[in-house]
This record gives structure tokens, sequence and C-alpha cells, in this order.
């Protein structure tokens, strides 16, 4: 089993995959990052199922995106929840969103794949 740090790192880097433009509009990259039973409750308050994320993500404006406060809980070997802030600006300098974020990745055919992922926009005091 890989050391917490190393798992940690891998699984951050996975999240930022998921946040860049490239991989977003990648049907293969997500067909890979997604787990077939890939659940999302977006921010919205709907649900969507592997294929309605990665249509969705075809169709979607550029955000730029940060992480922060990334940690990252072992629930089993193969499974690990992942806890975050995510901050979105708009292309055009809009106001920056912030939103909690949540990941359940279960290691899956020799890799890492995302199983479900809600997410809440975080309101400021």
């Amino acid at each position: 089993m890989e050391p917490a740090t190393a798992l940690a790192d891998h699984i951050q880097q996975l999240e930022e995959q998921l946040l860049r433009p490239d991989t977003r509009r990648s049907r293969e990259e997500l067909e890979c990052l997604l787990a077939s039973d890939f659940v999302e409750f977006a921010s919205d308050g709907n649900a969507y199922d592997k294929v309605g994320v990665i249509e969705a993500l075809q169709h979607e404006s550029f955000f730029q995106r940060s992480i922060s406060d990334f940690r990252l809980t072992l629930l089993s070997e193969d499974v690990v929840l992942a806890t975050y802030q995510v901050t979105r600006q708009s292309a055009n300098a809009g106001a920056a969103v912030s939103s909690m974020r949540s990941s359940i990745w279960s290691r899956r055919n020799n890799g890492w794949q995302l199983v479900f992922h809600p997410g809440t926009i975080r309101v400021a005091p």
C-alpha cells in the first residue's frame, strides 16, 4: 500500500486533473477517471451519473478553479475520502465562488476512479 502522504498527493493530483478544461472536455480521460457507477450530487441540487456528467462537461463554460484545504481519509485499503475547498473564478474576472467538496475514490482496474462526488456552495458569513 502507498504511504499516506504519497497517496494524498496522488489523489489531489487526480482532483486537480478533473478541474482542468482539457480533462473536463476529454471523454477518454473522464471515462478513465470516473467509475462506471459514478454519481454526483451537484451544488445545483441535481444528481448526475457518469454519462450525464461527461455530456454536461462537453458544454461547460471555462472557469479557473483551485483547490485548498485538501485532506484525505483512508476508509479501507482501496477506498479513500477526499475533502477540500474549490474556488472558482470566471474567465472574465467575475466574483469568485467557493464550494466545499468531497470525493470517494476507489482503487479499481489497477488505478483510482472517482465513485461519488457531492459539492456544496459555500456562503460567506
